[in-house]
C-alpha cells in the first residue's frame, strides 16, 4: 500500500519516477533520492513533506488574461503540509476591486496576498486568481481578481464571469465581499454575478450545497442594524431565485436547499482597526465550512480537477461536474497503474536480464 514503509523500489518511488522520468533519483526511503523529490514522493505515500513549510506564500493559478499558469498547485500544497488525505476546505472571495479582500484573508489565515497601498491611490492589486494555504490549518484560500476595475474595463467582464464560475465550482464557501453602502445596488453589489452563480449552480450541482457568505464592510451598526442588512440580502436573493430558470424536478426547490446563506459585517478598517481585527478573527468558523463530511476531491487531485474545470469554462461548455470527477478518477487510476507497472518492472528486471544473458533466441517462436 502507498502508506506502507518504503522499500528500495516501492510503488511510491515508481510513481515518482513516472512523473519525473528518473527512478534512481526517486528511490529510497531515507536516501538522497527522496530528498530530491520530497514533496511528490511524500504526497504519494499519504503524508506531508518532511520539510513542509508554512510561510503564507502563494501560487498563481490564473493570470489576468484568463490563462491557467504553469505553477504546480499539487507541489505547492504538498510543500506546505497538506496531505493527500487532509480533511480540507476551500474558501474563495469575490468582490469589487480595492474592497479589502486580500487584507481580510491575510488577517484570518496568515497568508501573504498583495494588498493595495492606499497612499498611492486605489488601483488593481490582485490579477487573475491566487491560491494559498492557511497557516497551521487545512484550508485552501482563493483570492480572485476584483470586479469593476478601472484597469480591466469592459474587457475584463468575461473573465469576471468565468472566475466567478470557477470559484463556485471548486469552493465550499464563497465570500461575497461588498461595501455596506452598495447594498440595494444591482451592479455595485455584484448581483449580476450572483444571478450567474445561482443559475449555474442549479445546472451543475442540483441538490448540492455551497455556503454564500455576504460580508458587508464598513458597517456602522448604530446607523443600520444587522437585521436590516440581512433583510436586504435575503430580499435580493429571493428575487433572483424567483427569476432564474430551474431544472426539471427543482421547480419548487427552496433557495436554502442549495445555498447556506450567511450575512455578517465588519466595522471600518481604518477608523475602527482594533474592533475590525478582533471581529475578523471571529469569522473563521463561518468560512471553514463544508457541506459534506469529507472533501469530494482529495488534496493531491485538486490541481487536475481545477484545470479541467477551468478548461471547460473557457471552452464555454456547461460544467459537467460528474464528468470532471470521472476524469479525476481516471487520472488517479492511471497514476496508480503506472506506479504498479514500474514496481513490477523493477522487481522482474534482474530475472529477465539473467534469462536473456544465459539463453539463446528461439527461432520462429509463436509463428
Amino acid at each position: 500500500p502507498l502508506g506502507a514503509p518504503a522499500a528500495r523500489y516501492d510503488i511510491g518511488a515508481a510513481a515518482c519516477a513516472a512523473t519525473f522520468g528518473d527512478l534512481t533519483a526517486c528511490a529510497g526511503a531515507e536516501g538522497a533520492g527522496e530528498a530530491a523529490w520530497p514533496w511528490r514522493l511524500s504526497a504519494l505515500r499519504g503524508g506531508a513533506a518532511r520539510t513542509a513549510v508554512d510561510d503564507g506564500q502563494l501560487v498563481q493559478l490564473l493570470d489576468e488574461r484568463g490563462g491557467f499558469t504553469n505553477a504546480s498547485l499539487s507541489r505547492y500544497l504538498a510543500q506546505h503540509g497538506l496531505a493527500r488525505d487532509a480533511n480540507y476546505s476551500i474558501v474563495s472571495v469575490l468582490g469589487p476591486q480595492s474592497s479589502g479582500k486580500s487584507t481580510l484573508l491575510n488577517a484570518l489565515f496568515g497568508t501573504r496576498f498583495d494588498v493595495m497601498d492606499a497612499a498611492r491611490g486605489r488601483s488593481q492589486t490582485t490579477k487573475g486568481a491566487w491560491a494559498g494555504k492557511a497557516k497551521g490549518r487545512d484550508t485552501v484560500i482563493l483570492d480572485m481578481q476584483g470586479t469593476d476595475s478601472r484597469e480591466g474595463g469592459e474587457d475584463s467582464k468575461s473573465f469576471e464571469r468565468q472566475s466567478a464560475l470557477f470559484a463556485l465550482a471548486v469552493s465550499d464557501t464563497l465570500v461575497i465581499n461588498l461595501w455596506v453602502h452598495d447594498l440595494g445596488r444591482y451592479n455595485a453589489a455584484n448581483l449580476h454575478l450572483l444571478r450567474t452563480i445561482i443559475e449555474v449552480h442549479l445546472r451543475l450541482f442540483g441538490a448540492g450545497r455551497r455556503r454564500l457568505l455576504f460580508l458587508c464592510r464598513d458597517h456602522v451598526r448604530s446607523v443600520t442594524p444587522m437585521a436590516a442588512l440581512e433583510r436586504m440580502v435575503r430580499a435580493d436573493l429571493d428575487k433572483i431565485w424567483a427569476e432564474v430558470p430551474k431544472p426539471k424536478g427543482l421547480e419548487r426547490s427552496p433557495l436554502d436547499a442549495h445555498f447556506d446563506v450567511q450575512v455578517t459585517s465588519l466595522p471600518h478598517f481604518e477608523h475602527e482597526k482594533a474592533a475590525w481585527q478582533a471581529e475578523a478573527l471571529l469569522l473563521r468558523p463561518l468560512l471553514e465550512w463544508r457541506a459534506t463530511a469529507k472533501p469530494s476531491v482529495p488534496a493531491d487531485g485538486l490541481e487536475p480537477f481545477a484545470r479541467s474545470v477551468w478548461d471547460t469554462i473557457v471552452a464555454e461548455r456547461d460544467l459537467d461536474l460528474p464528468s470532471q470527477r470521472e476524469m479525476l478518477a481516471r487520472f488517479r487510476c492511471g497514476e496508480v497503474a503506472d506506479a504498479a507497472v514500474g514496481a513490477v518492472r523493477n522487481a522482474t528486471g534482474p530475472l529477465v536480464r539473467a534469462l536473456l544473458a544465459g539463453g539463446e533466441p528461439v527461432a520462429n517462436l509463436g509463428v
